[in-house]
């Protein structure tokens, strides 16, 4: 008669966290929301390898979820990821600090494109329809058309806070991917641009000033 095998350590299929895990992979974030496909979107963003057997949580799993906390924590730049249809998903810190929104007041509430001044996204909208020779919509679409081709954007437009002040900030925006390379959502990292804006108005007119003198 065979000893029965002793498994290794159990290992939730699901970890409230960091999404479902599977032995021996890296892990990856899970977004709350379901795509069209029925299925959970997962981000394709490495947290941390293990074994199902093999628990270090000395080692990388801590390094790692200490390294994604401090990112997602940061104060300085704002953070937002959403599904493949423009819905926000993570709402970080600095978001929150910059935007004056609560992470559950836009989490599966709004899309990024409406904490934008409307006016510039339709122009955007009909500057890239031009430029690309296709037709975009004004809102998300004007955000997210070249991220979602595979083209790096940066681009700068005004944001409005839930007090209704505005600033300009630069954006980056990023499509994601899941394991079948399909997008399953998006990850814009604004920073607040007024301080750059004021050194440069300040050096215009101080140039105009010494024109004029």
């Amino acid at each position: 008669e065979q000893t029965p095998r002793q498994s290794g350590p159990k290992v939730p299929a699901t970890d409230p966290v960091h999404g479902p895990q599977s032995p021996g992979r890296m892990s990856v974030c899970s977004l709350a929301h379901r795509p069209s496909s029925g299925q959970p979107a997962t981000w394709k963003m490495p947290i941390y390898p293990y074994r199902a057997n093999e628990l270090r949580p000395e080692n990388s799993q801590l390094k790692a979820t200490a390294l994604q906390n401090a990112i997602l924590g940061s104060a300085t730049f704002s953070i937002i990821a959403t599904d493949d249809q423009g819905i926000i998903q993570l709402f970080n810190r600095g978001a929150e600090r910059m935007l004056g929104y609560t992470a559950a007041e836009v989490v599966n509430r709004i899309s990024p494109s409406d904490i934008h001044d409307q006016q510039e996204v339709s122009a955007r909208a009909l500057a890239l329809s031009e430029e690309l020779g296709t037709a975009i919509a004004p809102g998300f679409e004007a955000l997210a058309f070249k991220a979602s081709r595979g083209i790096e954007d940066i681009y700068e437009l005004t944001y409005i806070r839930k007090d209704g002040t505005r600033f300009p900030a630069v954006v980056s925006i990023t499509a994601l991917h899941g394991e079948a390379d399909d997008i399953i959502g998006y990850l814009l990292i604004g920073a607040d641009n007024s301080q750059r804006k004021r050194i440069e108005e300040n050096l215009h007119e101080a140039m105009a000033a010494a024109d004029n003198a």
